[in-house]
């Protein structure tokens, strides 16, 4: 289940130049029982019997259901459910606690976690519909053998009030290199959040460094109306940001083409030639390459193989690799954070060989 061959970040997805991936989570309790915050250990085990065997009976073939308790779970396995936004940080072990996940990772669902069931979709790129089918699909026929908590005309219950009512919330992680570039973020950022939406920026950990113009957006609360209208009204706003970025760019060669085009090669040139890399110099590198791509200044590499090198980097999933022997460092660095700097670092210049830069002569 830790195998990227077929992870669902690795795929292409609609308008990849500007979103990376998108992810429909909805939210059940079950009828009858408390919130998991309120469980005592045999409730929560019950809990957690009666939801699991559901899901194995879900599974198709070539597809399978994998239910992991979190108990078993060693920090590097908790740190990549992490990593993959599948597990909450800094999450204590509790009774009746676990994870089920399907081979290829899109879809996943935690149990007694906050809800009871919380089930999540994910697609790279623009594929919100998508995540909306198979997750509303997954959680009926869940529906047919579990009883869920609802009230009529009020929606699904939760331990969080923003999920009450349709029991959904859609999110996107996007790159907006345009808007950060032209001062135009804040003003988005404002107008996305008068529209029901919260927006967080990828920062380096204590510092206000923006990294690789990154950016989650999600809706904010499930009330009020259907999630099928919830949907829609995210698409539409998502689609008029995607135009919008994507006419921000084409400013960015008429007037500042110089400045980015010398960050998008700077930028190559260091991930290409770096011994060591850490994971925010690894973020920011990788999503000035992608915008080197979208303008058409880089060739010999994907929008897919960058977003891949954002999950395949993460500090846990080397560490992973490094246990299972997958990768092999023969250098003589006795530090283990040196190793998995060296690593990924490799890692970055494995998938960026072919890689170059076609330079513009003129503005």
């Amino acid at each position: 289940m830790f195998t990227t061959s077929n992870a669902w970040y690795t795929y292409s997805g609609n308008d990849n130049d500007t979103i990376i991936s998108s992810r429909v989570r909805i939210m059940r309790n079950l009828k009858g029982c408390r919130f998991p915050a309120m469980l005592k250990k045999d409730e929560a085990e019950s809990i957690y019997q009666s939801i699991v065997p559901v899901f194995q009976k879900l599974s198709p073939a070539a597809l399978e259901f994998h239910p992991i308790r979190l108990d078993t779970l060693d920090g590097i396995a908790k740190k990549i459910f992490e990593e993959r936004s599948i597990l909450p940080v800094n999450l204590e072990n509790n009774f009746g606690m676990g994870i089920v996940v399907r081979d290829d990772g899109i879809l996943s669902a935690t149990v007694n976690i906050k809800d009871h069931i919380r089930l999540s979709a994910f697609y790279a790129g623009f594929e919100l519909q998508k995540c909306f089918v198979l997750a509303k699909t997954v959680i009926n026929k869940l529906g047919e053998s579990l009883e869920f908590s609802a009230v009529q005309d009020f929606g699904y219950l939760s331990s969080d009030i923003t999920n009450i009512g349709s029991g959904m919330k859609c999110s996107i992680l996007c790159s907006l290199p345009g808007h950060s570039w032209t001062n135009k973020i804040q003003g988005k950022i404002e107008a996305l959040s008068k529209q029901n939406f919260d927006i967080h920026a990828y920062y380096a950990q204590n510092s206000k460094r923006l990294l690789g113009y990154l950016y989650l957006i999600s809706t904010k609360s499930a009330a009020g109306s259907t999630d099928e209208l919830q949907l829609n009204t995210m698409i539409t706003a998502i689609r008029s940001l995607i135009n919008e970025e994507r006419e921000l760019r084409e400013s960015l060669l008429k007037n500042q083409l110089w400045r980015i085009q010398d960050e998008v090669i700077k930028a190559l040139s260091i991930a290409k030639n770096a011994y060591l890399l850490d994971v925010k110099d690894t973020i920011d590198l990788i999503f000035k390459i992608k915008l080197g791509i979208n303008l058409g200044w880089v060739t010999g590499l994907s929008y897919e193989a960058c977003v891949a090198l954002l999950y395949q980097t993460q500090t846990a999933h080397i560490a992973f690799l490094m246990l299972n022997g997958t990768i092999q460092l023969d250098e003589p660095l006795q530090v283990d954070e040196l190793r998995i700097e060296r690593i990924r670092a490799l890692l970055v210049q494995e998938v960026l060989k072919r890689a170059e830069i076609r330079i513009k002569t003129s503005p």
